[in-house]
């Protein structure tokens, strides 16, 4: 075990950035949201061509920006869209990541002592298998992701109302501006978990909060 806990924070640095650029991409607008998204997607685009320039020229038609979800408020992410770089690099020492859901607070005029916003980022759902993972999701996102201490679900007040199973458990993390949320999934051969991180002042001022669905 000690073995492989050295292997495992051999990877923490690069790992850590994993979720560092989750954090990061909370709170921008859909804009910028879509440029880091094609930074993402540049970078495998590069890689393929070399090699590939037939297969890098299909990738490049999947990647098209879709308009703002104005009514759902969601983005879907996968690999086979504009989510391609992301949904293929995020965890990718740790777990296989099947689809990821950005949503987003719809723009809103000035009321009261909140001044007028374009529409933000303000959780993020990573949908995940750690079938193969050395150690269960929980433990990877604290040995290797360097999460701290997580609270149990049922005694954690998050700000958002997540999608949870009853009787499942899960745990929360606190993580100052954001919160962090892990629960298993079952039934799904091919998603095994539900990762989510969340803005935490965005979420609670937004006047037309997204509904967090898959």
């Amino acid at each position: 075990m000690k073995l492989l806990l050295t292997l495992l924070l051999a990877f923490q640095a690069g790992s850590m950035n994993d979720v560092n650029e989750l954090r990061q991409m909370l709170g921008k607008n859909y804009r910028s949201v879509l440029d880091m998204l094609n930074v993402r997607n540049q970078v495998i685009l590069r890689n393929t061509e070399r090699l590939a320039p037939q297969q890098a020229a299909q990738m490049r038609a999947r990647m098209i920006e879709p308009p703002f979800p104005a009514e759902q408020l969601k983005l879907p992410l996968d690999l086979n869209n504009i989510g391609q770089g992301l949904a293929l690099y995020v965890f990718e020492h740790d777990f296989t990541t099947d689809r990821i859901n950005l949503f987003f607070c719809a723009a809103q005029p000035a009321e009261g002592n909140l001044a007028a916003r374009t529409e933000r980022l303000v959780a993020i759902q990573v949908l995940l298998d750690d079938s193969l993972s050395p150690l269960p999701a929980v433990e990877m996102f604290q040995a290797v992701y360097m999460l701290p201490r997580p609270f149990p679900l049922e005694t954690y007040e998050s700000v958002a109302t997540y999608p949870i199973a009853a009787g499942l458990g899960g745990v929360a993390w606190d993580l100052g501006a954001h919160e962090a949320i892990y629960q298993g999934v079952r039934g799904n051969s091919l998603v095994t978990g539900q990762f989510w991180i969340t803005d935490k002042g965005l979420f609670g001022t937004c006047l037309k909060p997204p509904k967090l669905v898959p």
